[in-house]
């Protein structure tokens, strides 16, 4: 499979900040592993408007949109799972 490139949404560089150093490494690992899956397993694709899907990385979700014409994957947001779906206002 191609390489993808990874991209951090100013919300998503937000929503990582608060995040101790141990979480926020298993976090970056889950999220530079979809360069190369862009589709793991477990990720399905969210109901509503955009194409968006989950990656879980312990009690956090990071949920992205992938562009296959240009080869990226668009980080959202990183929230607690809790917290993941609720849109912030």
């Amino acid at each position: 499979m191609a390489s993808y490139a990874v991209l951090l949404k100013p919300s998503a560089e937000k929503d990582l900040r608060p995040i101790p150093a141990a979480q926020l490494r298993r976090i970056s690992a889950r999220i530079d592993g979809l360069s190369t899956n862009p589709l793991p397993r477990q990720s399905i694709k969210l109901t509503g408007g955009e194409s968006l899907y989950p990656v879980h990385a312990g009690d956090h979700k990071a949920i992205y949109r992938i562009d296959r014409d240009r080869k990226l994957v668009v980080m959202h947001h990183v929230r607690h799972r809790a917290h993941a779906y609720r849109q912030r206002k």
